[in-house]
């Protein structure tokens, strides 16, 4: 399935066995879907526009997920977006805030194939990012909120997590190492191997295995 022509709309829903591949053409809608049970979703993030306010995005690919060139110069209106595929890959040229400090939920699911992410700074409350592989970002931060920077979201891989900055989340958990270049700001940090902190280390909970 590709969309090479413009459409606007209230709602967009697409469902397929197959690919989902980027077209030139932009999706205007207030809430939008896209699902592949079996095959890949490309999508170029600059052709799926905010609506003047809320509106969602789910997107569910039984395979990889590709979001593209991410661009924007302010935080989304969106008030949730859903991401889930086995692997699920940004694509930038360049480091990228993805901010979403006004909205109630981003989710981002992958499986075995992981999280790859290394050029997106993730700004905003209630992130989630599962894995069941490898994270591997650039940073999470939180927003502050009357001077304070509340915790919010989980960030949780069955491998191991790698930021190049910061790390700013409710809970951290990996099944291996976890590795940031900046600070870990968070309430609860538990790890089945090594923790590697470039910055400070701020938390409430610390869990790692027992050197024997």
């Amino acid at each position: 399935m590709q969309v090479n022509g413009d459409i606007s709309t209230g709602n967009s829903k697409t469902f397929s066995n197959g690919d989902f591949l980027q077209g030139n053409g932009t999706i205007s809608a207030n809430v939008i879907r896209i699902d592949s049970v079996n095959g890949n979703i490309t999508v170029d993030a600059s052709k799926l526009p905010d609506p003047a306010s809320g509106g969602t995005i789910e997107l569910s690919a039984g395979a990889t997920l590709n979001i593209l060139d991410p661009s924007g110069g302010g935080p989304t209106k969106r008030s949730s977006i859903v991401a889930n595929g086995n692997t699920i890959n940004f694509v930038s040229p360049g480091l990228f805030t993805f901010d979403f400090t006004n909205s109630s939920l981003i989710l981002f699911g992958a499986g075995s194939g992981g999280l790859h992410a290394s050029n997106i700074n993730f700004l905003g409350p209630n992130f989630s990012a599962l894995s069941g592989a490898d994270i591997n970002i650039f940073s999470v931060e939180l927003p502050i909120v009357n001077g304070d920077k509340p915790f919010s979201g989980l960030i949780d891989a069955s491998g191991s997590i790698l930021a190049v900055s910061n790390l700013e989340s409710a809970g951290l958990i990996a099944g291996s190492n976890i590795t940031a270049g900046g600070n870990v700001y968070t309430e609860i940090v538990l790890a089945g191997g090594n923790i590697t902190i470039g910055g400070d280390l701020m938390c409430s909970l610390l869990s790692v295995p027992l050197a024997l």
